[in-house]
């Protein structure tokens, strides 16, 4: 059989890209990380909550704990995800958020007893080295943000990677639809607390913001699907994992390239950073190839 489904991750992965360009373009607008989380945590919410409609069989409330530790560890990696954005450069930030399936990795073995393979600690390395690469090369005045953005996305990734472990060990007892559905309406009952933290009421975005909040929202909703469609239908959730963690290394291209169409300046930080950046996406990319070896 060939595997062709792997352009669906592909595709997402792209798409990824220029998602994270819209909504860093709509935060700079003045949408603000809270609001934007809110709003992606619905879609998500109107989406995967559905599920609930197929779920076949009783409830039992006693067996819901890990889709709910699920939707609270998604919710703390999304949140996240939009205050490295907002906070730093996408060319940056979507590349860590990679080191995921790496962190997957070391969770399995920590926290389920996995046998730890040296492909995993050289993963590892390679992974740490990219992201220290992801900071070389920029401008002295831009490198505080840079770290501060490096941390935001490593917490994000970590909660993703925590949650992607429960889905893998809880989920075939609980059962796709009914955890999904549970773990998606968790995350959007947890956004309510980003209320107070919003810079204006929900339905108040900035002149010129409406655009570019749809955009990349509707595009990151896309490629959800997309990723979740390639695991659920083709059964191949390492060869998925592998091609959507390309985004990283598409962020960075898609930045230097069509950025300016999103009045996006990173690429203004010189050729230096910008290399340094497809050299760090590509180790963080390598490593998770290598898990899947």
């Amino acid at each position: 059989m060939t595997r062709t489904y792997l352009f669906i991750p592909l595709a997402s992965a792209i798409i990824y890209a220029f998602a994270a360009l819209a909504i860093k373009r709509s935060l700079q607008l003045g949408v603000g990380p809270w609001r934007m989380a809110f709003l992606s945590n619905f879609i998500l919410f109107l989406i995967f909550g559905s599920f609930i409609f197929f779920v076949k069989g009783s409830w039992v409330p006693s067996l819901w704990w890990p889709a709910l530790l699920s939707g609270a560890l998604f919710f703390i990696g999304q949140s996240f995800t939009f205050w490295a954005l907002f906070r730093g450069d996408v060319s940056i930030a979507t590349p860590v958020l990679g080191t995921k399936v790496v962190l997957v990795a070391l969770f399995l073995v920590l926290f389920l007893g996995q046998t730890l393979s040296a492909s995993v600690w050289i993963a590892a390395f390679m992974a740490t080295l990219g992201i220290a690469l992801l900071q070389l090369g920029g401008r002295a005045e831009h490198r505080g943000k840079t770290m501060q953005t490096l941390i935001l996305s490593f917490v994000s990734a970590t909660a993703f990677a925590g949650a992607d472990v429960v889905v893998q060990r809880w989920c075939p007892e609980i059962g796709l639809q009914k955890f999904m559905s549970i773990s998606a309406t968790t995350t959007f009952a947890l956004s309510f607390l980003l209320i107070p933290f919003f810079n204006a009421p929900l339905w108040k975005l900035p002149a010129g913001s409406l655009y570019y909040t749809f955009i990349g929202l509707f595009l990151l909703a896309v490629q959800s699907i997309g990723v979740a469609l390639a695991i659920g239908f083709y059964q191949d959730a390492a060869g998925t994992n592998i091609v959507y963690a390309s985004r990283g290394l598409w962020s960075v291209l898609v930045v230097w390239f069509v950025g300016h169409w999103f009045a996006n300046e990173e690429r203004q930080q010189g050729k230096g950073a910008m290399l340094g950046r497809v050299i760090g996406a590509t180790l963080i990319l390598s490593a998770v190839v290598l898990i899947f070896v």
